[in-house]
């Protein structure tokens, strides 16, 4: 446990050629040291994930522990691996991540990102799923879109083509849906139910892939009888 004291942390990030080795030096993403949440002894569950566009500039997003919670955030980086801004706030300081957190991102063609995560609402005691446009330059586009507020819901992934549209693929506790959104945040149709609790089976881990026309594949976890 830790005892009036925290650790800092810094996420770096490598960049990858086709070859597995290095063709930039490793990238200080955060310009905050990274908290350690009060309960963790060496390293905490930090959430970070990655997207890129197609000239391979970048952006990384991560949570920090803040005094009363949480915060996310962002940063963008050139081909180079090269920072082109600062942090950039994806939520307001202290909200609570929601109850086994997700954070992810996509990025279309031009650059231009979505960030989706969830958090939990104290007034509702549910968790609730949200997404945040960006442009290329890193400016909000909107605020924060509400995807879903099932009771226990939580976002698995989301993905983007190369046009700005994007998808996002969320639990409900027992049950997977996607939902599609233009490139102007408005919901495309209804949820679409990809896979359920049928047989006691246990929905989890999903990841979210979209080629460049935004056709899809769902990959995930179904534990049926604690044989997965």
């Amino acid at each position: 446990m830790l005892s009036g004291r925290s650790l800092q942390l810094e996420v770096l990030e490598d960049r990858i050629a086709l070859t597995h080795s290095p063709f930039a030096p490793e990238s200080l993403v955060n310009q905050t040291p990274l908290q350690v949440p009060l309960g963790f002894d060496t390293e905490p569950p930090i959430l970070l994930a990655v997207a890129n566009d197609a000239e391979g500039n970048f952006a990384v997003t991560y949570a920090n522990q803040t005094q009363k919670g949480s915060q996310l955030f962002v940063r963008l980086f050139d081909e180079t691996g090269q920072p082109t801004t600062s942090e950039i706030a994806v939520t307001a300081q202290d909200v609570s991540l929601g109850q086994n957190p997700h954070l992810d991102i996509a990025m279309d063609a031009d650059g231009d990102f979505v960030v989706v995560f969830d958090l939990f609402d104290r007034q509702s005691q549910s968790n609730v799923v949200f997404a945040q446009q960006f442009s290329a330059e890193g400016t909000a586009l909107s605020g924060p879109i509400k995807v879903s507020d099932f009771a226990f819901s939580s976002a698995g992934a989301v993905a983007m083509d190369d046009e700005g549209n994007f998808v996002v693929a969320f639990s409900d506790g027992s049950d997977l849906f996607v939902q599609r959104f233009s490139s102007a945040g408005v919901e495309i149709g209804d949820e679409v139910l990809i896979a359920d609790d049928v047989n006691g089976a246990i929905i989890s881990s999903p990841d979210l892939d979209a080629d460049s026309d935004g056709n899809l594949v769902v990959p995930l976890t179904a534990q049926i009888n604690a044989d997965t």
